[in-house]
């Protein structure tokens, strides 16, 4: 649902949500779907190509936690200052990142470098 914000601890953000553990050091961990090979086209199931197809979706932002008294999930869940991980990652979309490295401050470091530090 790319057109919804979510609420952070930054404010809202373009973001996905996805099922996922995210523990602390994991942040800007890259995050892949695999697309898989059977598609539905024009109502006809197709299988296409032979191999897997990975798309990388965007890195990890961080995770949701609530306050303990607001879930009832097992004591070993719940973290020094009674919040837990609820199981839901935050992912940064690429596009948002390849938005970053367009940005005229790292393409004049490309250009002085004469280096192309990022592509599509």
């Amino acid at each position: 649902m790319p057109g919804e914000k979510i609420q952070t601890k930054m404010g809202l953000i373009d973001a996905y949500l996805i099922e996922a553990r995210s523990t602390g050091g994991l942040s800007g961990s890259p995050v892949f779907l695999n697309v898989g090979l059977v598609r539905r086209i024009k109502g006809k199931v197709l299988l296409i190509g032979s191999e897997d197809i990975y798309h990388l979706l965007g890195i990890i932002h961080g995770h949701f936690e609530t306050k303990e008294n607001q879930i009832d999930l097992a004591i070993e869940d719940i973290t020094e200052s009674n919040k837990i991980n609820t199981g839901i990652a935050i992912v940064t979309p690429i596009k948002n990142l390849m938005d970053l490295f367009e940005q005229d401050a790292i393409l004049k470091l490309e250009k002085d470098a004469d280096v192309k530090l990022f592509t599509k």
